[in-house]
């Protein structure tokens, strides 16, 4: 499930092409924090730390391209 401000983890980390215990160490790393709703059992990413996420990755695969 998408809102306009919050993405699923599960669907982010589908999104990312990662795991969701890859994701969870991203959010850690970064400091990042996850919200939950009442009823509902998905945890979520605002869309500004899934963008965060999603160009340190693209920037850090970017640099390992360069590099070999």
């Amino acid at each position: 499930m998408t809102t306009q401000d919050h993405i699923a983890v599960e669907e982010a980390a589908k999104a990312i092409g990662v795991s969701k215990s890859t994701l969870y160490y991203y959010i850690k790393a970064l400091n990042l924090e996850t919200q939950r709703f009442p009823l509902d059992r998905n945890a979520y990413l605002t869309v500004e730390d899934f963008e965060k996420i999603k160009t340190l990755k693209d920037q850090a695969r970017s640099r390992k391209e360069q590099a070999a």
